[in-house]
């Protein structure tokens, strides 16, 4: 059971730490912790000659100080072994982080005064075995608490196609995009932090889907309403996001393909296709296997295809391009960090699967 913070959004510390700082510690840091208690309890006489280079003779009357330290050590090696396991909150393990560091750095001080102050412990060469052991059972430990509490940005899982670099990017955020009432604003506009979450990771989802008339592109975006709802994308592991589905077809009809979808996202489209272009999303009417979202099958996608195309008159003709495929975006401060480009025209990213992304999850590939 992994329990949260707050009921509030909160960032996922698998989704923002690396694994091999979680490895160091909720099982390395407290292995070694568990062992200085071991050798505090059984081997007082033998801690004391080591820390102080056998300069002071141990005295029975004093073991209940290495009790003492033995169990702060204990308590230590809990709160990494169990507390942080239980807690999946950045916030708390940077809370926990600091008390640890300050703990240590009282720690290190006591190391430097066994030997006979700082001037003495900063004399390398004058070090035992049993001074390098504390420096190196103490030291690394002290670098991914230090992270954790600089972290900003969640982890996002590599991403399955290349990313556009800069250029492109500066380039498809000056390019235009219209609203259903025929508004244009620059498509960088849509992917920057704003809504008062600068401070916090900002992950904008852009969707560019086929053309405004393709109903298995209309099962997906029914799925991604019903997996990434507004609780869901304000509370996901790497911090509130927003998403915004971008077609290639005449802005009048975007209202009805909103009526077709029941579709809450906002939607924009870009007919001149040079976003589509400049992030070099294919152009194809192949098809994979029956993807998850599909509601129908591939006959009646079609006929129902054919009777929208019908009902709209001329509006048949303003849809889009048939060839263009699209993917699945992830843009992080106006930064694009994970890129899916269509190879057919049924292969979305399922919103399962876009949710696992969006988790940490490196995983997210052979999970439903």
């Amino acid at each position: 059971m992994v329990l949260s913070l707050n009921s509030g959004a909160s960032v996922s510390t698998k989704a923002s730490i690396p694994f091999i700082y979680r490895l160091i510690l909720t099982i390395i840091e407290p292995s070694v912790a568990v062992v200085g208690a071991v050798i505090a309890f059984c081997t007082a006489d033998g801690y004391l000659s080591a820390m102080t280079r056998n300069s002071t003779s141990f005295t029975p009357t004093t073991t209940f100080l290495y009790t003492e330290l033995g169990g702060a050590w204990l308590y230590f090696a809990f709160n990494e072994a169990v507390v942080l396991r239980l807690f999946d909150d950045l916030r708390f393990w940077q809370i926990l982080c600091v008390g640890m560091l300050l703990s240590d750095g009282a720690y290190c001080h006591s190391v430097a005064q066994a030997v006979g102050g700082w001037g003495a412990w900063s004399r390398v060469g004058d070090w035992t075995a049993e001074n390098w052991m504390v420096f190196w059972s103490t030291a690394p430990m002290v670098l991914p608490m230090t992270s954790v509490l600089i972290m900003a940005e969640p982890y996002i899982p590599t991403s399955p196609h290349p990313t556009p670099d800069e250029k492109t990017i500066s380039t498809i955020c000056n390019i235009p995009v219209l609203s259903s009432d025929g508004e244009s604003c620059r498509f960088g506009d849509l992917i920057a932090a704003r809504d008062g979450v600068d401070n916090v990771v900002v992950i904008f989802i852009s969707y560019l889907v086929r053309h405004f008339f393709c109903t298995c592109d209309q099962d997906y975006i029914r799925s991604l309403a019903g997996c990434l709802t507004p609780t869901v994308l304000s509370t996901l592991p790497v911090g509130p996001s927003r998403l915004v589905i971008v077609g290639c077809g005449d802005p009048s009809r975007i209202i009805p393909y909103a009526a077709e979808t029941s579709c809450d996202f906002p939607i924009f489209t870009d007919p001149t296709r040079r976003i589509y272009e400049n992030l070099e999303m294919n152009k194809s009417l192949g098809s994979s296997t029956r993807p998850a979202y599909m509601e129908h099958t591939l006959l009646s996608l079609i006929i129902r295809s054919m009777g929208q195309m019908v009902r709209s008159g001329y509006g048949a003709f303003k849809g889009g391009d048939f060839w263009q495929n699209g993917g699945e975006w992830i843009f992080r401060k106006g930064r694009c960090v994970w890129a899916h480009r269509m190879e057919t025209t049924s292969d979305h990213v399922t919103a399962k699967k876009l949710t696992n992304v969006l988790s940490g999850d490196e995983n997210w590939r052979n999970k439903t």
